[in-house]
């Protein structure tokens, strides 16, 4: 599997291990199964996936401060 099919931006821990890696250029320690292969940009992929899930999340009214948007 590919980090790109890996990552999911609705896992908490996969989201600050990604906060981890923008604020320090590498990822947590241990955090990335040793059979999971990067692919040519990864990191754009993984950033648009965290998108996303944040536009769902905000037309789903989950985050607070936002109210649903039909």
């Amino acid at each position: 599997m590919n980090i790109t099919e890996w990552f999911d931006p609705y896992n908490v821990e996969h989201v600050i291990a990604y906060k981890y890696l923008r604020d320090n250029g590498v990822w947590p320690g241990g955090f990335l199964p040793a059979d999971v292969e990067r692919r040519n940009f990864w990191n754009i992929i993984i950033k648009n996936k965290i998108a996303d899930a944040w536009v769902e999340q905000v037309l789903a009214g989950h985050v607070v401060g936002m109210l649903p948007i039909e």
